[in-house]
């Protein structure tokens, strides 16, 4: 993907700093796409997992988390 005047979508890719104890957007580029090929990288992107697949792995990280900040 990349920026062309052409294309009606036009989005920026943030990333974040911490900066004196406080986290900073800044932007890292400028992207552009058509409605048509946003929504068909939505309908045939074969590497999206299914939805049961991402809560499962969601529900296991958390539950990780969770448990490392209750130990003592």
């Amino acid at each position: 993907m990349a920026y062309h005047d052409e294309h009606a979508t036009v989005f920026t890719i943030y990333d974040m700093k911490k900066e004196s104890g406080k986290y900073n957007l800044f932007d890292k580029r400028i992207e552009s796409s058509t409605i048509d090929d946003l929504f068909n990288a939505f309908r045939n992107n074969p590497n999206i997992p299914s939805k049961e697949t991402f809560v499962n792995k969601l529900k296991t990280k958390l539950t990780a988390k969770m448990e490392l900040k209750l130990e003592f």
